[in-house]
């Protein structure tokens, strides 16, 4: 939670009058579809009562990026009009090269997934918010 959302939570909050100075800006959140596979729980962010964490730990990595995408959302509603605008993407989803390293089975089943469920670089300003 603290590297992959509450830092960069606090340096977009920083640099918030600078973006609105130099507008048009834009803030761009790295997420997740592993948002899908979050158990967050607001009393427990940091995880210190929780025993499991998913198949694989993957419930750690899904909360922080659900904190980026929700982070992204709120923070688009409250600077509405300051020309500043924001995005939330997930280049793992996207059909790009990113995975051309992966071994074996688990590069097909990536690819697999993608194909069916990802987008195309050109897609992804579709989900400006």
């Amino acid at each position: 939670m603290g590297i992959n959302h509450l830092g960069h939570f606090l340096l977009t909050n920083l640099l918030l009058d600078s973006l609105k100075s130099g507008a048009p800006s834009r803030v761009v959140s790295v997420a997740s579809f592993f948002f899908a596979t979050s158990a967050l729980d607001i009393n427990d962010l940091m995880l210190e009562k929780t025993t499991y964490y998913g198949f694989g730990n993957i419930h750690p990595y899904g909360n922080s990026k659900l904190a980026n995408m929700l982070f992204i959302k709120g923070l688009a509603k409250r600077i509405e009009g300051t020309g500043i605008t924001c995005y939330a993407i997930c280049p793992g989803m996207t059909n790009t090269n990113v995975f051309r390293t992966q071994p074996g089975m688990k590069n097909f089943f990536t690819k697999l997934s993608i194909k069916f469920i990802g987008f195309l670089p050109e897609q992804v300003n579709d989900f400006e918010s």
